[in-house]
């Protein structure tokens, strides 16, 4: 390999500047427009192409919107993994929103505490942890279901692009700690941090393009959503 150490191009430089200032969401957008056709995700009641996947966010990314999630505000997810849990996760991504991900194996008290740590506006859970989701102090100015009510919300949104400025040292997650020497904590993740650890999981287990990963591990952990992403 020979390096190089001249000065570099304009091309290159526009290049390189894009390349910084690349966000999660822009990351979903672009390949959207790659592989349209191309399976994104799926579980087992359905899958999408990464089109159809796109579009689904863009609605999600929308509809929060409409009920006040801006840059920085933050929205709880109670739920297991599904298909669902990867449209917060990029919808929040493209309104520069943070999505802070409850872990459902904690008691009552313990969430209570998680969710009084970032005061969400919006609370998105599933339909098996709904109930528990309401016995708690929440403060959500608004929680939405998946399911029938969840669809209805997005088939009422707009499919552009949310066209939100967002920074790559923007937040992203909050992921919580084990909590084993107290309550848990919330570490928050940036779109740049989150791109590096995608690209580390790349060279780590020698991602191809069109490879696909089980996620099995609980998303609201570092291993299965990290994964998923990637």
């Amino acid at each position: 390999m020979q390096a190089f150490t001249g000065p570099v191009g304009a091309a290159a430089e526009t290049l390189i500047a894009s390349a910084s200032s690349l966000t999660v969401g822009d990351l979903l957008r672009m390949r959207a427009q790659q592989v349209v056709s191309r399976i994104a995700v799926e579980d087992h009641r359905r899958k999408l192409t990464f089109r159809a996947f796109n579009a689904r966010v863009n609605r999600l990314a929308n509809a929060l919107a409409a009920h006040g999630v801006t840059r920085g505000e933050r929205v709880a997810i109670l739920s297991e993994n599904r298909l669902e849990f990867m449209e917060a996760a990029y919808a929040s991504a493209k309104l520069g929103a943070v999505l802070c991900c409850q872990n459902w194996r904690l008691s009552d008290h313990e969430l209570t505490h998680c969710i009084g740590l970032i005061q969400p506006r919006v609370g998105l859970v599933s339909e098996r942890f709904a109930e528990t989701f309401a016995r708690i102090e929440h403060g959500c100015a608004h929680v939405f279901a998946f399911g029938t009510s969840y669809e209805a919300l997005l088939e009422a949104a707009a499919e552009n692009e949310p066209g939100v400025a967002v920074h790559p040292e923007d937040a992203l997650f909050v992921i919580y700690t084990s909590g084993t020497t107290g309550l848990p904590k919330g570490a928050t993740i940036s779109h740049r941090a989150e791109i590096a650890r995608m690209q580390v999981n790349c060279i780590d287990f020698d991602l191809r393009h069109g490879d696909t990963f089980v996620a099995w591990p609980p998303m609201f952990h570092r291993g299965s959503l990290d994964q998923s992403l990637a």
